[in-house]
């Protein structure tokens, strides 16, 4: 009896390592880089076009098209709402609940997307803040899996 327990014991204390070991999903990696070259359609009533997204993980990096449209105006600045398609070799990512803002005297533009992967990406998560008064604009974000 006191072999069965003390093995018990032992087979238990393994798998208690084992899991605190575990980290359950891999790290969130932190992505940097630039947003340029877009291509603006005219006379539209927001920010429809096309970018390229050049990031310091491949797997983000690529063409963005973009179509944000006004939803509201505070003073001087002016509030869009709207989606983004990053493609890539690789699949793409996507999102219909962008948010974002212009500064109508400084040029200053935020926006805020997260994204879902598809293709190679299915289950990862790339979350993305633009900021900027020029181009290219500064992108930040956090790529996580599962």
């Amino acid at each position: 009896m006191r072999r069965i327990t003390a093995v018990t014991g032992l087979l238990a204390g393994a798998a208690l390592a084992l899991a605190g070991c575990s980290s359950g999903g891999a790290d969130p990696i932190e992505v940097t880089g630039t947003q340029s070259g877009c291509a603006i359609a005219p006379d539209n009533p927001g920010f429809h076009g096309n970018c390229v997204l050049d990031l310091s993980d491949e797997r983000v990096s690529g063409t963005v098209e973009v179509e944000f449209d006004q939803v509201g105006e505070d003073g001087d600045t002016v509030q869009f709402e709207g989606s983004a398609v990053i493609s890539n070799d690789g699949g793409t990512w996507t999102s219909d609940t962008c948010t974002g803002m212009l500064e109508d005297e400084t040029g200053h533009v935020e926006f805020d997307c997260e994204l879902a992967g598809t293709g190679d990406y299915e289950g990862m998560t790339f979350v993305q803040h633009l900021e900027g008064t020029s181009t290219p604009s500064q992108v930040t974000g956090t790529l996580t899996e599962g």
